[in-house]
Protein backbone atom coordinates (compact mmCIF):
# COMPACT_ATOMS: atom_id res chain seq x y z
CA UNK A 1 0.00 0.00 0.00
CA UNK A 2 1.40 3.48 -1.14
CA UNK A 3 1.95 5.62 1.89
CA UNK A 4 1.70 9.40 1.44
CA UNK A 5 2.82 11.66 3.78
CA UNK A 6 0.84 14.76 4.55
CA UNK A 7 1.22 17.48 6.92
CA UNK A 8 -0.01 17.94 10.25
CA UNK A 9 -3.24 20.18 9.03
CA UNK A 10 -4.66 16.89 8.11
CA UNK A 11 -5.07 15.75 11.94
CA UNK A 12 -7.51 19.27 12.58
CA UNK A 13 -9.23 18.38 9.22
CA UNK A 14 -10.00 14.82 9.72
CA UNK A 15 -11.87 16.28 12.75
CA UNK A 16 -14.23 17.80 11.06
CA UNK A 17 -15.39 14.17 10.21
CA UNK A 18 -18.96 13.03 11.67
CA UNK A 19 -18.45 11.69 14.60
CA UNK A 20 -16.85 14.10 17.14
CA UNK A 21 -15.41 17.70 17.53
CA UNK A 22 -11.21 17.64 18.68
CA UNK A 23 -12.65 16.60 21.92
CA UNK A 24 -10.15 14.27 23.50
CA UNK A 25 -11.56 11.11 24.62
CA UNK A 26 -10.05 8.76 27.22
CA UNK A 27 -10.30 4.79 26.51
CA UNK A 28 -9.16 2.37 29.50
CA UNK A 29 -8.90 -0.61 26.92
CA UNK A 30 -6.90 1.56 24.59
CA UNK A 31 -3.81 2.58 25.70
CA UNK A 32 -0.12 3.18 25.04
CA UNK A 33 1.96 1.76 27.50
CA UNK A 34 5.38 2.73 26.58
CA UNK A 35 6.58 6.42 25.27
CA UNK A 36 9.94 7.54 24.59
CA UNK A 37 9.32 10.99 23.38
CA UNK A 38 12.98 11.46 22.28
CA UNK A 39 13.06 8.44 19.88
CA UNK A 40 9.62 7.84 19.00
CA UNK A 41 7.99 9.83 15.92
CA UNK A 42 5.85 12.50 16.99
CA UNK A 43 1.99 12.54 15.93
CA UNK A 44 -1.32 10.64 15.64
CA UNK A 45 -1.70 7.00 14.95
CA UNK A 46 -4.86 6.20 12.70
CA UNK A 47 -5.89 2.60 12.65
CA UNK A 48 -8.97 0.61 12.04
CA UNK A 49 -11.04 -1.04 15.69
CA UNK A 50 -13.23 -3.84 14.64
CA UNK A 51 -12.70 -5.30 18.62
CA UNK A 52 -15.94 -3.89 19.44
CA UNK A 53 -19.66 -4.13 19.28
CA UNK A 54 -19.25 -0.43 17.24
CA UNK A 55 -17.16 -1.01 14.30
CA UNK A 56 -14.76 2.30 13.85
CA UNK A 57 -11.55 3.88 13.04
CA UNK A 58 -10.03 5.91 15.57
CA UNK A 59 -7.17 8.74 15.71
CA UNK A 60 -4.89 8.75 18.63
CA UNK A 61 -2.21 11.14 20.08
CA UNK A 62 1.14 9.78 21.10
CA UNK A 63 0.07 9.38 24.75
CA UNK A 64 -2.98 7.14 23.80
CA UNK A 65 -5.89 9.75 23.61
CA UNK A 66 -8.54 9.03 21.29
CA UNK A 67 -8.50 12.74 19.52
CA UNK A 68 -10.95 11.14 16.86
CA UNK A 69 -13.23 8.72 16.16
CA UNK A 70 -15.94 7.46 12.66
CA UNK A 71 -18.22 5.19 13.81
CA UNK A 72 -19.30 3.27 10.88
CA UNK A 73 -22.66 3.74 9.50
CA UNK A 74 -25.02 1.01 9.25
CA UNK A 75 -24.86 0.69 4.85
CA UNK A 76 -21.27 -0.96 5.63
CA UNK A 77 -20.49 -1.65 9.09
CA UNK A 78 -20.81 -5.68 9.05
CA UNK A 79 -18.20 -5.67 6.24
CA UNK A 80 -15.02 -5.45 8.11
CA UNK A 81 -13.30 -8.55 7.65
CA UNK A 82 -10.90 -9.99 5.99
CA UNK A 83 -8.91 -6.29 5.80
CA UNK A 84 -10.54 -3.34 6.61
CA UNK A 85 -8.33 -0.57 4.37
CA UNK A 86 -8.11 2.87 5.82
CA UNK A 87 -6.30 5.34 3.27
CA UNK A 88 -5.88 9.29 3.56
CA UNK A 89 -5.96 10.86 0.30
CA UNK A 90 -4.35 13.97 -0.58
CA UNK A 91 -7.46 16.32 -0.55
CA UNK A 92 -7.91 15.29 2.87
CA UNK A 93 -10.64 12.82 2.10
CA UNK A 94 -10.83 9.61 3.29
CA UNK A 95 -11.01 6.40 1.36
CA UNK A 96 -12.23 2.70 3.03
CA UNK A 97 -12.56 -0.95 1.60
CA UNK A 98 -15.24 -2.60 3.10
CA UNK A 99 -14.31 -6.26 2.57
CA UNK A 100 -17.42 -7.90 0.44
CA UNK A 101 -18.46 -4.54 0.15
CA UNK A 102 -16.81 -1.76 -2.01
CA UNK A 103 -14.78 0.80 -1.98
CA UNK A 104 -15.79 4.15 -0.35
CA UNK A 105 -14.59 7.78 -0.10
CA UNK A 106 -15.25 10.73 2.57
CA UNK A 107 -15.79 13.90 2.77
CA UNK A 108 -14.35 16.16 5.91
CA UNK A 109 -18.25 16.25 6.70
CA UNK A 110 -18.42 12.93 6.89
CA UNK A 111 -20.67 12.67 3.54
CA UNK A 112 -19.94 9.68 0.69
CA UNK A 113 -18.72 11.63 -1.94
CA UNK A 114 -18.07 8.44 -3.83
CA UNK A 115 -18.61 4.28 -4.29
CA UNK A 116 -17.74 1.54 -5.96
CA UNK A 117 -19.78 -1.59 -4.44
CA UNK A 118 -18.18 -4.93 -5.42
CA UNK A 119 -18.63 -7.94 -2.75
CA UNK A 120 -15.24 -9.28 -5.08
CA UNK A 121 -12.82 -6.56 -2.73
CA UNK A 122 -10.99 -7.57 0.15
CA UNK A 123 -7.67 -6.25 2.38
CA UNK A 124 -6.52 -3.31 0.39
CA UNK A 125 -7.23 -0.08 -2.01
CA UNK A 126 -4.68 2.41 -3.66
CA UNK A 127 -5.81 6.13 -4.86
CA UNK A 128 -3.82 6.22 -7.98
CA UNK A 129 -1.89 9.38 -9.26
CA UNK A 130 -4.37 9.34 -12.05
CA UNK A 131 -7.35 9.21 -9.43
CA UNK A 132 -8.33 5.04 -10.43
CA UNK A 133 -8.51 3.03 -7.69
CA UNK A 134 -6.04 0.04 -7.26
CA UNK A 135 -8.14 -2.76 -5.60
CA UNK A 136 -7.31 -6.18 -4.32
CA UNK A 137 -9.56 -9.47 -4.20
CA UNK A 138 -8.48 -12.33 -2.06
CA UNK A 139 -11.24 -13.34 0.12
CA UNK A 140 -12.20 -16.81 -0.96
CA UNK A 141 -10.69 -16.05 -4.52
CA UNK A 142 -10.94 -18.53 -7.24
CA UNK A 143 -8.83 -19.63 -10.21
CA UNK A 144 -11.61 -17.80 -12.35
CA UNK A 145 -11.35 -14.58 -10.47
CA UNK A 146 -9.78 -11.40 -11.22
CA UNK A 147 -7.68 -10.76 -7.88
CA UNK A 148 -6.31 -7.28 -9.10
CA UNK A 149 -8.40 -4.47 -10.47
CA UNK A 150 -7.68 -0.89 -11.52
CA UNK A 151 -10.93 0.86 -11.76
CA UNK A 152 -11.67 4.53 -13.26
CA UNK A 153 -14.10 8.03 -11.32
CA UNK A 154 -17.13 6.27 -13.38
CA UNK A 155 -16.26 2.78 -11.78
CA UNK A 156 -15.06 1.23 -15.35
CA UNK A 157 -12.37 -1.34 -15.22
CA UNK A 158 -8.90 -0.31 -17.15
CA UNK A 159 -7.29 -3.02 -16.18
CA UNK A 160 -7.15 -6.43 -14.31
CA UNK A 161 -4.86 -9.25 -13.50
CA UNK A 162 -5.85 -13.02 -13.11
CA UNK A 163 -3.36 -14.96 -11.08
CA UNK A 164 -4.13 -18.44 -12.69
CA UNK A 165 -3.27 -16.88 -16.27
CA UNK A 166 0.50 -16.82 -14.21
CA UNK A 167 0.54 -19.21 -11.45
CA UNK A 168 -1.23 -22.38 -11.03
CA UNK A 169 -0.82 -24.62 -8.02
CA UNK A 170 -3.21 -26.90 -6.11
CA UNK A 171 -3.48 -24.57 -3.01
CA UNK A 172 -6.89 -23.61 -1.39
CA UNK A 173 -6.74 -21.49 1.92
CA UNK A 174 -9.65 -19.33 2.30
CA UNK A 175 -9.05 -19.24 -1.02
CA UNK A 176 -6.63 -19.95 -3.86
CA UNK A 177 -4.31 -16.95 -3.97
CA UNK A 178 -5.66 -14.66 -0.57
CA UNK A 179 -4.21 -11.98 -2.23
CA UNK A 180 -4.09 -9.17 0.04
CA UNK A 181 -2.11 -6.04 -1.09
CA UNK A 182 -1.74 -4.49 -3.83
CA UNK A 183 0.14 -1.05 -5.01
CA UNK A 184 1.37 0.73 -8.43
CA UNK A 185 5.10 1.07 -8.21
CA UNK A 186 6.90 4.15 -10.18
CA UNK A 187 7.78 1.89 -13.60
CA UNK A 188 4.26 1.47 -13.72
CA UNK A 189 4.39 -2.29 -12.75
CA UNK A 190 1.97 -3.73 -9.83
CA UNK A 191 3.17 -5.38 -7.07
CA UNK A 192 0.89 -8.12 -5.99
CA UNK A 193 0.96 -9.96 -2.28
CA UNK A 194 0.25 -13.55 -2.76
CA UNK A 195 -0.18 -15.02 1.32
CA UNK A 196 -1.46 -18.58 0.38
CA UNK A 197 1.97 -18.73 -2.11
CA UNK A 198 4.62 -17.13 0.94
CA UNK A 199 5.95 -14.74 -2.24
CA UNK A 200 5.07 -11.35 -3.53
CA UNK A 201 4.92 -10.64 -7.45
CA UNK A 202 6.11 -7.94 -9.33
CA UNK A 203 3.84 -7.72 -12.69
CA UNK A 204 3.74 -5.29 -15.74
CA UNK A 205 1.25 -4.14 -17.81
CA UNK A 206 0.78 -6.68 -20.40
CA UNK A 207 -0.18 -8.99 -17.16
CA UNK A 208 3.25 -10.66 -17.24
CA UNK A 209 4.78 -11.21 -14.04
CA UNK A 210 8.58 -9.73 -14.31
CA UNK A 211 10.06 -10.35 -10.60
CA UNK A 212 8.91 -12.38 -7.85
CA UNK A 213 10.04 -11.20 -4.47
CA UNK A 214 10.53 -13.11 -1.04
CA UNK A 215 10.05 -16.56 -1.88
CA UNK A 216 11.77 -18.81 0.72
CA UNK A 217 12.05 -15.75 2.77
CA UNK A 218 8.66 -14.69 3.65
CA UNK A 219 5.65 -16.30 4.65
CA UNK A 220 1.79 -15.33 4.58
CA UNK A 221 3.48 -12.23 3.76
CA UNK A 222 0.96 -8.78 3.98
CA UNK A 223 1.15 -5.49 3.15
CA UNK A 224 4.58 -5.00 1.08
CA UNK A 225 5.12 -1.13 1.10
CA UNK A 226 8.10 0.48 -1.05
CA UNK A 227 10.21 2.43 1.10
CA UNK A 228 12.85 3.65 -0.95
CA UNK A 229 14.07 2.90 -3.98
CA UNK A 230 13.69 -0.81 -4.70
CA UNK A 231 13.42 -1.45 -1.31
CA UNK A 232 10.15 -2.60 0.71
CA UNK A 233 8.87 -3.72 4.18
CA UNK A 234 6.67 -6.24 4.81
CA UNK A 235 4.93 -8.41 7.30
CA UNK A 236 5.67 -12.07 7.76
CA UNK A 237 3.81 -14.58 9.84
CA UNK A 238 3.99 -18.81 10.67
CA UNK A 239 2.72 -20.70 7.24
CA UNK A 240 -0.63 -22.21 7.68
CA UNK A 241 -0.18 -26.26 6.06
CA UNK A 242 -2.65 -25.25 3.28
CA UNK A 243 -0.09 -22.76 1.91
CA UNK A 244 2.23 -23.34 -0.47
CA UNK A 245 5.16 -25.55 0.58
CA UNK A 246 8.05 -23.89 1.42
CA UNK A 247 11.42 -24.34 2.70
CA UNK A 248 11.45 -20.92 4.63
CA UNK A 249 11.58 -22.22 8.76
CA UNK A 250 13.23 -19.17 10.11
CA UNK A 251 9.89 -16.93 10.86
CA UNK A 252 10.49 -13.34 11.29
CA UNK A 253 7.45 -11.19 11.82
CA UNK A 254 8.80 -7.57 10.54
CA UNK A 255 11.22 -7.21 8.05
CA UNK A 256 12.95 -4.60 4.83
CA UNK A 257 14.00 -6.55 1.71
CA UNK A 258 15.86 -5.58 -1.60
CA UNK A 259 13.12 -6.64 -4.10
CA UNK A 260 15.77 -7.40 -7.01
CA UNK A 261 17.93 -9.56 -4.38
CA UNK A 262 15.65 -10.46 -1.71
CA UNK A 263 18.51 -9.71 0.61
CA UNK A 264 17.78 -9.59 4.01
CA UNK A 265 17.90 -5.38 5.26
CA UNK A 266 16.72 -5.22 8.69
CA UNK A 267 14.49 -7.70 10.59
CA UNK A 268 12.36 -7.58 13.69
CA UNK A 269 10.72 -10.87 15.55
CA UNK A 270 11.96 -10.15 19.62
CA UNK A 271 10.23 -12.13 22.16
CA UNK A 272 6.50 -12.08 21.74
CA UNK A 273 6.90 -10.50 18.23
CA UNK A 274 8.26 -13.91 16.96
CA UNK A 275 5.36 -16.03 17.57
CA UNK A 276 2.01 -15.27 15.07
CA UNK A 277 -0.25 -17.26 17.91
CA UNK A 278 0.76 -14.06 20.46
CA UNK A 279 1.08 -11.61 17.73
CA UNK A 280 0.22 -11.93 14.33
CA UNK A 281 1.43 -8.98 11.89
CA UNK A 282 -0.15 -7.58 9.20
CA UNK A 283 1.54 -4.29 8.90
CA UNK A 284 5.06 -2.86 8.89
CA UNK A 285 5.40 0.83 7.96
CA UNK A 286 8.82 2.61 7.96
CA UNK A 287 8.71 5.90 9.38
CA UNK A 288 10.21 9.13 8.31
CA UNK A 289 12.56 8.99 11.31
CA UNK A 290 14.12 5.63 10.46
CA UNK A 291 11.77 3.76 13.10
CA UNK A 292 9.65 1.02 12.05
CA UNK A 293 5.72 0.85 13.22
CA UNK A 294 4.78 -2.80 13.52
CA UNK A 295 1.05 -4.23 14.27
CA UNK A 296 0.18 -6.88 15.62
CA UNK A 297 -3.00 -8.51 17.54
CA UNK A 298 -3.26 -6.73 20.79
CA UNK A 299 -0.05 -4.95 20.55
CA UNK A 300 1.33 -1.34 17.85
CA UNK A 301 5.01 -1.27 18.20
CA UNK A 302 7.30 1.89 17.10
CA UNK A 303 10.71 0.04 17.26
CA UNK A 304 14.24 1.76 16.30
CA UNK A 305 16.18 0.08 13.88
CA UNK A 306 18.43 -1.42 16.73
CA UNK A 307 14.83 -3.31 17.61
CA UNK A 308 14.56 -0.75 21.22
CA UNK A 309 10.64 -0.60 21.19
CA UNK A 310 10.39 3.46 21.77
CA UNK A 311 6.10 3.44 21.84
CA UNK A 312 3.64 0.35 22.38
CA UNK A 313 -0.18 0.87 21.98
CA UNK A 314 -2.08 -2.04 23.54
CA UNK A 315 -5.42 -3.15 23.23
CA UNK A 316 -6.94 -4.53 26.38
CA UNK A 317 -10.14 -6.08 24.77
CA UNK A 318 -9.77 -8.94 22.66
CA UNK A 319 -11.77 -10.91 20.46
CA UNK A 320 -10.29 -14.07 18.70
CA UNK A 321 -12.77 -14.34 15.71
CA UNK A 322 -11.83 -10.05 14.78
CA UNK A 323 -7.96 -10.61 15.02
CA UNK A 324 -6.82 -7.38 16.32
CA UNK A 325 -5.02 -5.11 14.67
CA UNK A 326 -4.71 -4.47 10.87
CA UNK A 327 -3.27 -1.52 9.25
CA UNK A 328 -2.05 1.09 11.80
CA UNK A 329 -0.65 4.27 9.73
CA UNK A 330 1.43 7.42 12.03
CA UNK A 331 0.80 10.75 10.77
CA UNK A 332 3.77 12.76 11.64
CA UNK A 333 3.42 16.20 13.44
CA UNK A 334 6.13 18.07 10.48
CA UNK A 335 6.61 16.83 7.14
CA UNK A 336 9.80 18.23 5.48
Amino acid sequence: MQKKMLVVVICLILTLLLVNSYNVVNNEDIYVSIYNSEKALDGTTLFFDSNSGTPRIIEINMIGDIIWEYVLPDTFKNYTNPGFDVEILENNHLQLLAPGYGVIEINPTGEIVWQYLDPQVSHDADRLDNGNVLIAFGNFDTKNDVQVKEINRAGEIVWEWKVAEQLDYDVSCSGYSHTNSVSRLNNGNTLVSLRNFNFIVEVNPEGEIVNTIGEGIISSNHDPTVTEGRHLTVASQSPLPCYLTTENDNFIAAMEIDMDTNEILWQYGDGEWGNSKKQLVRDVNKLSNGNYLIAGTTKTIEVTSDGEIVWELVIERYDDSLRGFYKVERIPTQEI
